[in-house]
C-alpha cells in the first residue's frame, strides 16, 4: 500500500532469497566477512612463514632496570627469541598462499 502511494517499485519476496542464500552456503555479507576473514589470516601466515625462513624467529631486546639509587642507575638488557624452525615456514608460507589464492567455495 506504501509503494503504491508513494510510487516504489514492489520489492521481491525476501522468502525466495534466502533459499538461495542458504543453498550457497549464507548470505553475502557473510561470505564476504569469511572471505575476509580468509584473507587477513593467509596475509598473517604469509608474513610468519617469511619471518620463519629470513631470520629464523622473533628477536627482541628487553631492557631491565637493575639497580636505582636517586641519579645512579644500573641496566641490563636481555636479548629474547621465539625460534622458528625454517619446515613451520614453509608450511606457514603455502598455507597463506593457499587462502589468499584459492576460491572461498573450493575450501568450503
Amino acid at each position: 500500500m506504501l509503494a503504491e502511494v508513494m510510487h516504489l517499485p514492489a520489492l521481491e519476496p525476501v522468502g525466495v532469497r534466502r533459499v538461495a542464500w542458504t543453498e550457497r552456503g549464507g548470505s553475502p555479507a557473510r561470505k564476504g566477512a569469511r572471505m575476509a576473514a580468509a584473507r587477513t589470516v593467509g596475509i598473517i601466515l604469509i608474513a610468519i612463514g617469511i619471518v620463519a625462513l629470513v631470520w629464523g624467529g622473533i628477536s627482541w631486546t628487553r631492557e631491565e632496570t637493575i639497580v636505582d639509587l636517586g641519579p645512579l642507575e644500573a641496566k641490563a638488557e636481555q636479548r629474547e627469541t621465539i625460534p622458528l624452525p625454517p619446515v613451520l615456514g614453509g608450511i606457514a608460507l603455502v598455507a597463506g598462499i593457499v587462502l589468499l589464492v584459492v576460491p572461498a567455495r573450493r575450501r568450503t
